[in-house]
């Protein structure tokens, strides 16, 4: 995905901003989470938890109707 137009925000939560996005190329629509980074060199338990959301959220598929 590399053409997409950012939409409204969806939400705010414990690790970033959602935001509601399109990808005119294959006509369809998704949610973006932008996530600010802080460099630290270690591996903190907010990663991990963040890591951990990923995993569950890429095996959901949703359908809007």
């Amino acid at each position: 995905m590399t053409n997409y137009v950012e939409g409204d925000l969806m939400g705010k939560g414990a690790f970033g901003s959602v935001y509601k996005c399109h990808d005119p190329d294959i006509h369809k629509n998704f949610s973006i989470k932008k996530v600010p980074l802080s460099v630290t060199g270690e591996e903190s338990e907010e990663i991990k938890a963040l890591e951990n959301e990923i995993q569950i959220y890429s095996k959901w598929n949703f359908h809007r109707r």
